[in-house]
């Protein structure tokens, strides 16, 4: 399950990057196809992994009860 969303979120941000990047190039940018494309995959690498981070520091907060509205303790 995890997995599968790693997945997704390296290939929407993939494509949110593309996208970016082929408009910087049409407003006059100085980028090339390869700086584009090198960009785009590190940047889909960083939010993949980012993905994964902020699922590991939500199982760590909600085995700690830390998390909003799902620890049994009524805060006053």
């Amino acid at each position: 399950m995890y997995f599968n969303g790693v997945c997704v979120a390296f290939i929407l941000s993939f494509l949110i990057f593309t996208y970016q990047g082929i408009l910087r190039k049409k407003e006059g940018g100085d980028e090339t196809l390869l700086y584009t494309f090198a960009g785009t995959i590190l940047g889909a690498l960083v939010a993949s992994i980012f993905s994964w981070l902020m699922v590991f520091m939500l199982v760590v907060m909600t085995l700690k009860k830390k998390t909003y509205g799902i620890n049994d303790q009524k805060q006053e």
